[in-house]
């Protein structure tokens, strides 16, 4: 999002996240963060993988029957929970887990 590409700021980012974890306390004073700004960070996030999504989409040959039967079944898949809630009801609870969120079936799926 921010355009920087520095394995050192990935590594400080990710040594925060450790400290966090290790100390309950610190972490409870970043969870006073507004829910509006965790919103509109979690908007530009999201955004920002759809446009990346997009992009990907667009530089794919769905000319070809194959790259256009994976595009059409990821998103088949990733919408029948949006669809049918109700479509994976008889499947174990442990499967429901990764079922039920809309992202994991259709990501399973080959990029074309």
């Amino acid at each position: 999002m921010t355009g920087v590409r520095s394995r050192y700021v990935v590594a400080t980012g990710g040594g925060i996240l450790v400290l966090l974890g290790m100390f309950p306390v610190a972490a409870a004073v970043i969870s006073l963060v507004p829910l509006p700004v965790l919103g509109g960070a979690g908007i530009v996030l999201f955004d920002s993988v759809a446009a990346s999504g997009i992009q990907t989409l667009a530089r794919a040959d769905l000319e070809r029957g194959e790259n256009a039967l994976i595009v059409a079944t990821a998103l088949g898949l990733g919408l029948i929970p949006i669809a049918a809630p109700g479509f994976y009801h008889a499947f174990p609870a442990d499967v429901l887990v990764v079922l039920d969120s809309a992202s994991a079936p259709a990501a399973s799926w080959p990029s074309p």
